[in-house]
């Protein structure tokens, strides 16, 4: 963490994102930058509030300069990776390195206030990051995720707000589901976690009468027939089926829970928990615990012929 009181000159913000970037590669870090702002100038000397985040050589996010209302950022580094990446480097191979990394989190004011969720903290060990989109590049389908047709990749795109990485879906009138594998142990780690912002609602949608189209939706995935398909637990956010609504689809393979209803926190983030093994038990009327295939999402418009959007970021699953 830099807090540096470094003047503005022509051409100094490149020099300086630069010399941020090069330091995080050298030291194979993540490294924090922060300049005096602008109400800290003076007639002789000019600040600008400059703000950087860079990790191993690549610059993650940067704040508006010379702003008079103040400004933050937000970002996260993985720590794991930089761990691994030094593990493999012989210079810090054979330095001394302290036993254990903690995990910092830093959330601005501004962005709780918008409701932007917080990066996973070190207050949440108890949970294994599923996704959280870093790997993939903005603007572009995520790699690991597949579609049973190729026009759903350009329904589903990364993009990236205040240092936060999220996929966004947008359907024009399509109905195609997005999904990443991922095994886990069902018993150790119950609870389904992640964070979703509605933004677009289906017009006419419900789910209940027929026009079966959300805004919002999130699986969990069971193995269960090569032609008929898995069995999954569909949590999803309604228009105008209240909340705890159960409905079932796909000849009963899929269990559906209303988890959100209304469209009051349009346009707002919220983080949802579930004990998805034990809505798998009771909606399934099943005993032995199934060890999940993965997750998907699906925001779609097919049966209204609309347009839906909507937001998912920080896929995790804990202990509980």
């Amino acid at each position: 963490l830099n807090l540096s009181a470094s003047n503005e000159l022509v051409a100094k913000a490149d020099y300086r994102r630069d010399l941020v970037r090069m330091t995080s590669a050298r030291g194979i870090s993540g490294y924090l930058y922060a300049s005096s702002g602008p109400t800290e100038s003076t007639k002789d000397v000019v600040f600008g509030g400059h703000l950087l985040a860079a990790e191993n050589g690549v610059l993650l996010a940067e704040g508006e300069r010379f702003s008079l209302e103040g400004a933050s950022l937000i970002t996260e580094f993985d720590v794991a990776r930089l761990r691994h990446d030094r593990a493999h480097n012989t210079t810090f191979g054979n330095a001394p390195r302290p036993p254990a990394y903690r995990r910092v989190t830093a959330l601005s004011g501004a962005a709780a206030l918008a409701g932007a969720p917080a990066p996973p903290s070190a207050a949440q060990e108890d949970c294994r990051l599923i996704e959280d989109f870093r790997q993939a590049r903005v603007g572009e389908f995520p790699p690991g995720w597949r579609v049973r047709e190729e026009a759903g990749k350009a329904v589903y795109a990364v993009q990236e707000e205040n240092g936060l990485r999220f996929l966004r879906a947008t359907a024009r009138g399509l109905g195609i589901q997005a999904a990443r594998a991922y095994e886990w142990d069902l018993d150790a780690y119950p609870v389904l976690a992640w964070s979703w912002r509605p933004r677009i609602f289906p017009a006419g949608a419900n789910e209940r009468s027929g026009e079966n189209d959300s805004v919002l939706a999130v699986y969990m995935l069971v193995p269960y027939s090569r032609i008929r398909g898995p069995k999954a637990v569909k949590y999803i956010w309604s228009e105008q089926v209240p909340a705890g609504t159960r409905l079932a689809s796909n000849y009963g393979l899929t269990q559906v829970l209303v988890l959100r209803s209304g469209t009051e926190r349009a346009g707002q983030w919220v983080e949802q928990r579930v004990n998805v093994r034990d809505d798998y038990l009771r909606f399934f009327e099943e005993r032995e615990v199934p060890r999940p295939a993965g997750i998907a999402v699906l925001t779609d418009s097919d049966d209204t012929e609309s347009l839906a959007q909507g937001d998912y970021a920080q896929f995790r699953v804990c202990r509980g």
